[in-house]
């Protein structure tokens, strides 16, 4: 279990890595043409008073609970899923497996990207999954096949009890 907790964790990481940078990025170029260059430990505030433990803690798991729900969102899922299973797939193969229009695709697959689980290769126009992508679809198909037989053997005599 602790593949899919840190293959999950350094996605989560990666898109908080990419936000945080993005921030600074924009504060730099708003900040512009005010000073061409920051002022020092300008740079360094970024949330700087807010790193004790407990609300790193807290900001850690609003974008854990953030990117899990994403992509454990049903139609997200099974996108996410078809993408596992073939290694490597394009837009179009995807569209038809899928029967989603392309534009909802798109958003979709962006999110999943943004989210960590999936990657695209641009030269390529395909699209594969992360280490966490990986991970995750493997562990659901895990529960999936324990709760299926869970259902297997147990539903038939709650169902034959119920009839009698």
């Amino acid at each position: 279990m602790e593949n899919v907790s840190e293959a999950l964790a350094a996605a989560v990481w990666q898109r908080i890595r990419f936000l945080a940078k993005s921030m600074i990025q924009y504060d730099s170029f708003v900040h512009l043409g005010e000073n061409l260059m920051p002022k020092p430990g300008e740079a360094e505030t970024f949330d700087s008073q807010s790193t004790k433990q407990e609300d790193v803690e807290k900001l850690g798991l609003e974008f854990l609970l953030l990117s899990l729900s994403h992509a454990l969102e049903n139609s997200n899922y099974r996108i996410l899923a078809l993408i596992a299973t073939a290694r490597e797939i394009d837009a179009a193969a995807l569209g038809e497996k899928t029967g989603m229009a392309e534009l909802l695709l798109q958003e979709r697959l962006s999110g999943l990207q943004q989210s960590g689980f999936v990657e695209k290769n641009y030269d390529t126009a395909k699209y594969g999954v992360t280490a966490a992508g990986q991970q995750l679809t493997a562990w659901i198909h895990s529960i999936n096949t324990a709760l299926s037989q869970l259902i297997s053997s147990e539903l038939p005599a709650i169902l034959s009890d119920e009839a009698e």
